[in-house]
């Protein structure tokens, strides 16, 4: 009996470890893959342009370079068209009638969002928090998977020792603590156990003190 208990645990942590897994890589190798074939394209139709320039500079991987210009140019004259009014109502109608229902456009977008976005308060698993349930003293160890609520903050609670798996949580701002503590640093102290969860403590000490109330503010 016992035996087949660790066979599942044994199995159960492989599986989830190994989701865990592709969810971070998939989603790179998808981009990377559609960037190569972009540049393939671009490089196919842009032949006769590399040829002339090859006759006065010879430039090992001209045509990849200029591909890759090419595509930088675009991508630029695209944005700057979309932040104007015109540009963007044509952007939000073509994207609801006809690129969201394009097969997998969703899932390559909100991966690009969230591998490219540099503000923390839209990429999520960034920020570290501490926070309250049940309006008791006790402190979860969290990270903030979307704040855009102007009440709630959904927190991910992950489950030692595996973090791949957990619980969702949506709770009060008033709850929630961020603390200035490093996502890898954090996620160590659920694979220990809770071992080095101290200095967490310690920084919620130093920025709170005995206040009961987060600093979680909706902008």
């Amino acid at each position: 009996m016992e035996k087949n208990e660790k066979k599942k645990r044994v199995k159960k942590f492989f599986t989830t470890t190994l989701m865990g897994g592709l969810l971070v890589i998939l989603p790179v190798v998808i981009i990377l893959w559609a960037f190569n074939m972009l540049v393939k394209f671009v490089v196919s139709n842009i032949t006769p342009v590399t040829m002339i320039v090859n006759k006065f500079i010879n430039v090992k991987y001209l045509p990849e370079i200029i591909s890759v210009i090419v595509i930088v140019v675009i991508c630029f004259l695209v944005g700057l068209a979309v932040r104007t009014k015109l540009g963007n109502w044509i952007h939000i109608n073509v994207e609801e009638k006809i690129l969201t229902k394009i097969p997998g456009y969703s899932m390559v977008k909100g991966a690009i969002n969230q591998l490219i976005s540099t503000d923390k308060k839209t990429k999520p698993f960034s920020q570290v928090v501490l926070f309250k349930l049940f309006n008791n003293d006790v402190l979860l160890t969290g990270v903030i998977t979307d704040d855009e609520d102007e009440e709630y903050v959904t927190i991910f609670c992950a489950t030692a020792p595996n973090p791949t798996s957990g619980f969702i949580y949506h709770v009060l701002r008033k709850d929630v603590f961020l603390i200035d503590v490093g996502v890898e640093d954090t996620m160590r102290t659920v694979f220990s156990g809770g071992s080095g969860s101290s200095m967490l403590i310690k920084r919620y000490h130093e920025l709170y003190g005995s206040s009961n109330e987060g600093n979680i503010v909706n902008e």
